[in-house]
This record gives structure tokens, sequence and C-alpha cells, in this order.
């Protein structure tokens, strides 16, 4: 996702955090809304493993969560309101009739959604 702050450049926010910051940039009214949908999963919850090498602390604190509650609380903690989740299962049984990606597991993804508060 690219946003253009106020003051000119682009940014590209690497955590739910960076994300709050931006909703509270100069020029950003509070007649403004916005909102935050995203699909996604507990993909690793058996941890990483080798998959993205070695990890600096706090880069991609969520890939292993091991529950999508720890998804929609960082979505909290970064200033969004009304999270809600939902359970994709139409999604997953399209999975389990085709099958997924290579070297990758079927899952029940989730529908997260938010608003700026």
């Amino acid at each position: 996702m690219s946003v253009r702050p106020a003051g000119g450049g682009d940014k590209t926010p690497s955590s739910i955090h960076e994300l709050g910051e931006l909703r509270q940039r100069p020029g950003t009214g509070s007649s403004r809304t916005g909102v935050v949908a995203m699909a996604d999963s507990t993909w690793f919850t058996d941890g990483l493993g080798d998959l993205y090498g070695e990890r600096p602390e706090g880069h991609l604190p969520l890939a292993d969560a091991g529950s999508i509650d720890e998804v929609r609380d960082a979505m909290v903690r970064g200033g969004l309101v009304d999270v809600t989740v939902t359970p994709l299962h139409d999604v997953l049984e399209l999975d389990r009739a085709h099958g997924v990606a290579p070297g990758h597991e079927v899952r029940l993804q989730h529908l997260l959604v938010g608003r700026r508060g």
C-alpha cells in the first residue's frame, strides 16, 4: 500500500503502528474517514523457520501469530475502531476443492475490517 503523506513523498507503512502514525499526519481533519480491509490467516503458527532468514526484532511481528485475534488487536492498537473479523468459509472450501500453491497449507482465512477512529 502506498500513501502520500502531507508534505509530499511516498511512504509505505511496514507495520500497523506506522499506519496509525500516518492517520495522525497534518491535514487529516476529523471529517475524513478511512477504512482498512484485509484478508489474512494464521499462516505460520509453528514459526517461520528459515523461510525469511534471520528476522530483525520487530519485523513481521504477526507472521507467526497463533490466533487471528492477535492481528485484530494490532489493528486496534494502531488506532482503528469497530474492527470486525469474518471467517471466509467459502474461500476455505474453494482451497480444499482446488488446492493451494505448492508448499502451502489450506487455512481458514479471515476478512478483517476496521475504520479510522
